[in-house]
């Protein structure tokens, strides 16, 4: 790597990586892009990831290696982020990619926007296939929001808070930081700029603290990034713990203001409460005190919105929910 600063960091939380985490820093192309450097984080991990971080870093200056106790990906993301040295950071999961022109695109968009934030689009693929990656765009038409227009996007279901698809200017992101000791020194253990205590959600509130920080956000309508679907990815276990997490994570993002679309802002956590009802586990009684706190989070949104305001798939579940049937339907699913 070149003695001037990079012009981005790519950090990587790596858990267990072995099978795609050579696959995903082989995107970045950094040998020819000496102004990136990727910071991979082996968070603990327990297969050949240590090993493959090290083989990694050996081949290339622009790539370093953090290698520590595992903690979570949002810890792993705060330990990236001490390290970093780049002007824009970008979080990329070590079992995904980012396509062949992604950086040339969002070089000339980051160097041109005075916003803190840049948006791009996934584009999903299958475990075992390649990604199909468009033509690249002959030119990109960003759209400039103020943060408050992009929570309100993201509240109407036409912008999102995943967090890998986020490039974020760094001294914005580190500076700028409501969890921050007072004298705003890197403390990862203050758990910033990530909240490490969610396991479900994790990326809603972070961002959501993130985006109220931050000047702007720049909407690209490119697909630069590739997630990768796995059958391990597109379900989750019931779990009490995760159950848990989701519903304080709606209780926290409940606490901000709604950026001026009040039923968006409740259709979304309604959103969120039903996808976290279905991993609270069958049994016990910590698992019914769960259901019964759900229900009733979700009815006061629901009376709030107005039944007429859910949308179809909002109004299903809720007439499953009220009657019965999706505790069956899980009951089902889960003892058979």
């Amino acid at each position: 790597m070149s003695n001037s600063k990079p012009w981005l960091s790519i950090v990587v939380p790596a858990y267990n990586a072995e099978l795609f985490l050579e696959e995903c820093v082989s995107s970045f192309g950094l040998d020819e892009n000496p102004d990136v450097e990727a910071i991979v984080v082996d968070d603990g991990s327990t297969d050949d990831t240590p090993g493959i971080c090290d083989r990694l870093a050996s081949r290339s200056a622009n790539v370093k290696v953090i290698h520590r106790d595992n903690g979570g990906s949002p810890s792993a993301r705060n330990a990236g982020c001490l390290r970093a040295e780049g002007n824009w950071i970008w979080f990329v999961d070590s079992d995904d990619v980012i396509a062949p022109y992604a950086l040339d695109v969002l070089r000339k968009c980051t160097l041109a926007t005075e916003c803190d934030a840049v948006q791009i689009q996934f584009l999903r693929f299958q475990d075992g296939e390649k990604p199909a990656w468009p033509a690249p765009m002959l030119s990109e038409s960003p759209v400039a929001l103020s943060s408050e227009e992009y929570l309100r996007e993201i509240y109407r279901g036409r912008g999102q808070h995943y967090m890998c698809s986020f490039l974020l200017r760094s001294d914005a992101l580190l500076e700028r930081n409501d969890n921050a000791a007072a004298d705003r020194s890197r403390n990862e253990l203050a758990g910033w700029p990530f909240r490490a205590d969610f396991s479900l959600y994790e990326d809603v509130v972070s961002m959501e603290e993130i985006l109220r920080r931050i000047d702007g956000v720049e909407v690209l309508r490119g697909q630069y990034y590739g997630y990768r679907q796995s059958a391990g990815s597109m379900t989750q276990k019931p779990s009490n713990k995760a159950a848990d997490s989701g519903l304080r994570a709606v209780l926290d993002l409940s606490a901000h203001d709604d950026a001026g679309d009040p039923r968006g802002k409740l259709s979304l956590e309604i959103s969120l409460l039903f996808n976290a009802y279905k991993l609270i586990e069958w049994r016990g009684t910590e698992s019914e005190t769960l259901r019964i706190r759900y229900k009733a989070e979700i009815t006061s949104r629901v009376r709030e919105v107005g039944v007429s305001h859910l949308g179809l798939d909002r109004f299903g579940r809720f007439v499953l929910m009220r009657t019965g049937l999706l505790d069956y339907i899980f009951k089902r699913r889960y003892c058979r």
